[in-house]
């Protein structure tokens, strides 16, 4: 007798979704960049406080996450660069 498989559903993988290598959600990076308490704490672990890579900036991004800012948190994370 034959076993047959059904197939699996398609993983949801929205383009501004991807992340979250163990770090916060994509809907949750304006919160975090209001919060200069959290992303110090990003940035003295040393890790992007999104995907937890270690090449991160004052932001507590990395070059990649940055890209994928909208306008309005680019416009937070401007606070970090300015000081």
């Amino acid at each position: 007798m034959r076993s047959y498989r059904r197939p699996e559903a398609p993983v949801k993988n929205d383009y501004f979704q991807l992340s979250s290598n163990g770090g916060v959600s994509r809907d949750r990076v304006i919160e975090i960049l209001r919060n200069p308490k959290l992303v110090g704490h990003a940035v003295k672990r040393g890790r992007c406080f999104q995907c937890q890579a270690t090449d991160i900036d004052s932001t507590g991004l990395c070059l990649i996450c940055r890209t994928f800012l909208s306008d309005e948190e680019r416009e937070v994370a401007q606070t970090y660069y300015a000081a």
